[in-house]
């Protein structure tokens, strides 16, 4: 549900983002829908996950978590993490809670620099380490993957994913965890700022690690590194088998030996309790002139600024309202260089109702906002629809009428959203 989850690439269902869950908070489904998800990742072979997210999301710029987080709020993020786990485990699929101790607090991407945060430790475990605390003394902890992150005021060396002091001390004897360390990837810049790839590898096994995720780097030359260290005795014999024996333990307790590609149908069971969740996740933030619901005795002038590969959602939005009567003309832009501002706002003149949908990753350019300013004041009355990273709507709250967020763009999302 996070924004690498491209659900187009195999085929896989259509899943609203952790946000869209969290503001939901619908305990009776959740669950629910990752068992689904879970005989679905069956269906094309995966038994394990990189996933649930369970960062709090405190800091409102964050370039990376915002919605991929459930909330801002630490025991939401517990609660939904749990129903997420029970659902994949339910299903056989072994889950990831990451990025320990906390990513939510950053406001850098660690895929592009090495963030540093002077947090201080009373609050990183009272609000960052909390739903991880949680999830562990409740044995939902499968795996764990660490940030790549310094958190200068623990450790001032290594960022979490490197570091002795936060996988042995902090997870390992303060949190009594005795599940599967894994590294966040090691091909990011975080790392390869100041480290190889192979020598990352090696630090994070020797310093507590179990496995080191290596992206699109090629894992042979790590793999041949890691054995060159345990040769020359950089990396004991010991601590290879004692995470040789977490990771066959986690095997044993899955039966992975006896895993079956599950090949039911259940589509639509997953499609119902997706929609069941979508029309408790669309929020209206304000309605100042009454805008909703819409008049069929208006004409509407409809602009989608989507990336293309979001087009089948943009357009069941336009299908639906279509179908129920209301008079539309639709635009779909994938780049702020295919507006014709001029154009546009000439041809606002002619409608009663200007709708903006917005999808913006992580958040709005100043670009992106001037155009969006520029046909609000243009329209007669008009409607914003935030399709993503809520803390957007406060760049634009004063130049609509209306404001509807949905924390993500799915078939479901769009199919209740024409609903209101």
């Amino acid at each position: 549900g996070g924004s690498v989850y491209l659900h187009q690439t195999h085929g896989l269902f259509n899943l609203p983002s952790n946000m869209a869950i969290g503001r939901a908070n619908d305990y009776e489904n959740t669950s629910t829908l990752f068992y689904l998800l879970g005989l679905e990742l069956k269906k094309a072979g995966i038994n394990t996950v990189f996933s649930p997210t369970v960062d709090v999301n405190t800091q409102r710029d964050n370039p990376i978590i915002n919605i991929r987080s459930f909330s801002d709020d630490s025991e939401t993020v517990y609660s939904m993490g749990r129903l997420v786990i029970k659902g994949f485990n339910s299903a056989g699929i072994i889950t990831t809670i990451k990025h320990f101790p906390g990513h939510g607090m950053t406001s850098s991407d660690s895929h592009l620099t090495l963030p540093i945060s002077d947090i201080e430790p009373i609050k990183l475990y009272n609000t960052h380490i909390y739903p991880f605390k949680k999830l562990i003394n409740d044995n939902m902890a499968d795996m764990i993957m660490l940030s790549h992150i310094i958190y200068k005021n623990i450790d001032d060396k290594y960022p979490a994913s490197l570091s002795p002091i936060i996988m042995k001390n902090i997870l390992r004897q303060q949190l009594k965890y005795n599940g599967v360390i894994i590294t966040d990837s090691l091909d990011m810049k975080a790392i390869t700022s100041k480290y190889t790839v192979e020598d990352a590898a090696v630090i994070a096994l020797k310093n507590g690690a179990d496995m080191v995720l290596t992206g699109k780097y090629d894992y042979r030359k790590v793999r041949n590194k890691i054995i060159e260290a345990v040769s020359k005795k950089e990396i004991s014999m010991d601590t290879i088998n004692q995470s040789y024996n977490r990771i066959i333990e986690l095997k044993k307790k899955y039966n992975l030996k006896n895993f079956e590609i599950n090949t039911d149908n259940f589509d639509m069971a997953y499609k119902d309790i997706a929609l069941k969740i979508a029309r408790k996740t669309n929020k209206v933030i304000k309605d100042d002139e009454y805008n909703i619901p819409l008049k069929k005795t208006e004409k509407i002038y409809v602009i989608f600024f989507v990336p293309q590969r979001f087009s089948n959602e943009a357009i069941i939005f336009y299908k639906e309202l279509s179908e129920k009567g209301y008079r539309i003309k639709f635009n779909m832009i994938s780049s702020d260089s295919k507006i014709n501002l001029d154009k546009a706002a000439n041809d606002l003149k002619q409608y009663d109702t200007l709708i903006i949908a917005n999808y913006s990753w992580p958040y709005t350019s100043i670009r992106r906002r001037e155009i969006l300013t520029t046909l609000a004041k243009n329209s007669k009355k008009n409607i914003f629809i935030n399709l993503l990273n809520p803390y957007d709507t406060d760049m634009i709250k004063n130049d609509f009428q209306t404001i509807i967020e949905t924390y993500n763009i799915t078939e479901f999302s769009m199919k209740t959203l024409s609903e209101l």
